[in-house]
């Protein structure tokens, strides 16, 4: 196996998260699942010893968390591996074949879109939407999932201080307090300590994603906290990170070339 660098990389970038992508793709086969008892498609290499190339999704695709949610389909997941790689899910099956499964993939692409919704109906104070998560009843304050299934939040009772300290009927602090579980457990466990040099030849130790999943529940939890700033783009409409930009910048640069090309196209048309 060829393996390469991504080039204009610092020394710390290649500490912080670097990632494999695979030069010749991905490939789907039906497999018997190994967790649950039922075949499914499951991406692997598309040739055995392909090469492979090093690059650093945190620093190059910081808004690659959107992208993820939109995996609706077996094409979807095939084209996102096919340039970003594994996610980290690995399986082995008859054969001694690894792979990852597609329902898998789906499956955290549903989680991830679900709690990136609910976070910013709770930003807009969109109770609309919210009552279609958030359900009371005397006892229990329960979320209504992406599968349409009911989870209790919180409940009355013995150390229930959660549930204490909410206001009757309220929305927003059991939706944020529900999509905080959730990033939890997607963060649980995926990340491992790491020992990096500064600038100034001193060593320092800082937290590393394990895999390209717990990365992108990284990236949600920094929209969170603010320490990831975003806003929709006002152009294509997808959201754009303007965390080491100027606070007012709109527009995607892509986006704005994009517009200013057809404006002199335009131009050119009526001259």
């Amino acid at each position: 196996m060829t393996i390469t660098i991504s080039s204009g990389k610092s020394p710390r970038s290649y500490v912080d998260f670097p990632w494999l992508r695979w030069h010749e793709g991905f490939k789907l086969e039906s497999r018997r699942h190994v967790d649950i008892d039922y075949w499914d498609q499951f991406l692997v290499l598309a040739e055995d010893g392909t090469s492979a190339q090093v690059y650093y999704p945190l620093d190059e695709y910081p808004e690659l968390v959107f992208e993820f949610s939109k995996l609706t389909r077996v094409e979807d997941v095939l084209k996102f591996a096919n340039k970003f790689g594994f996610i980290g899910f690995e399986y082995r099956h008859s054969g001694d074949a690894s792979g990852e499964s597609v329902s898998d993939w789906l499956l955290e692409s549903a989680k991830i879109k679900e709690t990136l919704e609910i976070w910013f109906a709770t930003e807009n104070k969109d109770r609309s939407f919210l009552r279609k998560v958030v359900r009371w009843d005397e006892q229990v304050v329960w979320a209504v999932n992406h599968q349409k299934i009911k989870v209790p939040i919180a409940w009355r009772g013995p150390g229930s201080v959660v549930f204490e300290k909410w206001k009757q009927g309220d929305l927003i602090a059991p939706a944020r307090f529900y999509i905080q579980e959730q990033v939890n457990a997607g963060l649980s466990g995926t990340f491992s300590i790491r020992l990096s040099t500064t600038s100034s030849g001193e060593m320092a130790q800082h937290l590393s994603p394990v895999d390209l999943l717990s990365a992108l529940w990284l990236q949600i939890s920094q929209i969170l906290t603010g320490q990831k700033k975003i806003r929709p783009c006002d152009v294509c409409g997808r959201q754009m990170d303007i965390s080491e930009n100027r606070s007012h910048k709109r527009v995607h640069d892509a986006c704005s070339l994009r517009r200013r090309m057809a404006k002199y196209r335009k131009s050119l048309g009526s001259g």
